[in-house]
């Protein structure tokens, strides 16, 4: 008997269909990335486009956006300057660079604020009093440059304001880095405090985690302290 049923059961699993056993999960499929994301958080001002766009999934060096915000800032002075130089009849190269660059801050700081850096540091005027204060020197500089680059190097007006301004975006994307989170708590439109500069969250981490690690000490050394002490009660007993 017990040999017929071990040879049923051999049967049974002979005549077991393969249809029967689970089949292998499905293929993942392939998360298809959208060629641009992140536009509504810019929109929204929550984060700068440096820090929110991302193309195909992959996010673009900040320079990239700096060189987009520059770009299109540099248009409008270029409209300014066209408009000094054809309409108010300013016929000064170095005049027109130095009103029309001096003109162009207050676009170039809202552009850089959803494009590249984000919320102004301090508030809306105290961070463009600094960006002024720092393009000032710029201004300065390449005003004369482009004095020299006319009249002594004899470049025409437009030629030399190409020239002018190659030189300084690069500089003005190291000075803005500095300027944009210096000083204070950086504020939003409204006017609400958004939390202290990343300078400031470091150290104070640093902080935090130096005391811990203080108490942790104190601790430590009070336990040894007590441990001690008992030892040397025992001793005494004994």
């Amino acid at each position: 008997e017990e040999v017929g049923t071990m040879g049923d059961q051999k049967q049974t699993v002979e005549e077991c269909d393969l249809t029967d056993l689970p089949s292998s999960p499905p293929p993942r499929k392939k998360k298809i990335e959208p060629l641009l994301s992140g536009v509504d958080i810019v929109l929204s001002g929550t984060l700068p486009a440096a820090d929110a766009v991302c193309v195909l999934g992959v996010r673009p060096p900040r320079y990239l956006f700096y060189m987009i915000s520059g770009g299109l800032c540099d248009c409008v002075q270029l409209l300014l300057d066209l408009t000094l130089h054809r309409s108010f009849g300013v016929s000064d190269p170095s005049v027109c660079w130095a009103v029309t660059f001096a003109l162009s801050v207050v676009a170039r700081h809202t552009s850089h604020r959803y494009l590249v850096f984000g919320t102004y540091v301090g508030g809306y005027w105290r961070s463009l009093g600094r960006m002024y204060g720092g393009y000032s020197v710029i201004i300065v500089l390449s005003t004369t440059f482009n004095f020299v680059a006319t009249s002594a190097a004899g470049l025409a007006h437009y030629v030399a304001w190409v020239v002018t301004l190659l030189w300084t975006g690069v500089a003005n994307y190291f000075i803005l880095k500095k300027l944009w989170s210096f000083g204070g708590k950086s504020v939003d439109r409204k006017g609400g405090k958004e939390g202290m500069t990343e300078k400031k969250k470091k150290r104070r981490r640093r902080k935090k985690k130096k005391g811990v690690n203080d108490e942790w000490d104190i601790e430590s050394v009070g336990a040894c302290r007590r441990k001690e002490a008992l030892t040397s009660r025992r001793a005494v007993v004994i």
